[in-house]
């Protein structure tokens, strides 16, 4: 009998990539996420606020009936396989990739999980639509502000946004916008991009859909203003209208730590 040698390993490798890619990393990525605060530091609050969610029970039971249903019917398929190559049948080629694409639903299905949940929901206003990162922005002052488009209140803040934008933005102050939906017609990508069109906004627009920044600052409020100084931390937060002399006035002190660095 002739000795295969290493052809056989060489035949599993694309399939041992496959599965490194789209099943082990998302999986090993998600853990992490999950034993991490808001803040970054590994702890036990993220986990105790998903348990904790009105939606966790009835996403676990979904993913269990998910489990039941794919597992076997994949057992079957796999067995199938097996008779098929042991009968030797004419054909048998085909039926083997026909057999081999179910197989491979709950890795392909895992890896598009992982792509809608690890990448950005969506940027405007940058360069080629790609995301800002918040190491980046070290040594200048942020504005974050956490609004949504139909909100009466954010409509009213927004003007003092687009001012502060304009005004020290060669100073060192870098605004982002967080579009955080309150309303279902508020998620659409296209219809934050028309409204940041027709609202005259130039600064970055992050889109979070899933409330995922909104839950990582610990915002409960349209709108609502956090300023992060060149350190890197959040010193100030004004939540609602008004407060805008104030707010402007810590800027500028903030903007003052900028110059200092650079002098």
């Amino acid at each position: 009998m002739r000795r295969l040698g290493w052809a056989p390993y060489a035949l599993l490798l694309p399939s041992l990539v496959f599965l490194a890619l789209l099943f082990a990393t998302p999986m090993v990525q998600a853990f992490a996420l999950g034993l991490q605060d808001r803040d970054g530091t590994f702890g036990l609050a993220s986990i105790e606020r998903m348990v904790g969610d009105s939606n966790f029970r009835n996403a676990v039971t979904t993913t269990l009936a998910l489990v039941v249903l794919v597992l076997p019917v994949q057992f079957v398929l796999a067995m199938s396989m097996a008779l098929i190559i042991n009968a030797r049948l004419k054909g048998q080629g085909l039926w083997l990739y026909v057999y081999a694409l179910p197989l491979g639903i709950s890795e392909l299905a895992a890896g598009i999980v992982w792509v809608s949940i690890f990448t950005q929901t969506g940027w405007l206003n940058t360069p080629e639509g790609k995301p800002l990162r918040m190491e980046a922005l070290l040594g200048k002052v942020v504005l974050v502000e956490f609004w949504t488009y139909a909100c009466f209140n954010c409509r009213n803040v927004l003007p003092y946004v687009k001012g502060w934008h304009e005004k020290y933005a060669t100073d060192g102050l870098v605004v982002i916008g967080v579009h955080t939906p309150e309303l279902d017609f508020e998620r659409k990508p296209e219809n934050v991009k028309k409204k940041v069109a027709e609202l005259g906004i130039t600064f970055p627009v992050v889109l979070d859909p899933d409330y995922v920044t909104w839950d990582r600052y610990g915002s409960r409020a349209w709108p609502t203003i956090y300023l992060i100084d060149p350190a890197g931390r959040i010193v100030y937060v004004a939540v609602g209208e008004g407060s805008y002399d104030r707010t402007e006035a810590r800027i500028r002190d903030l903007l003052k730590q900028v110059t200092r660095a650079g002098n």
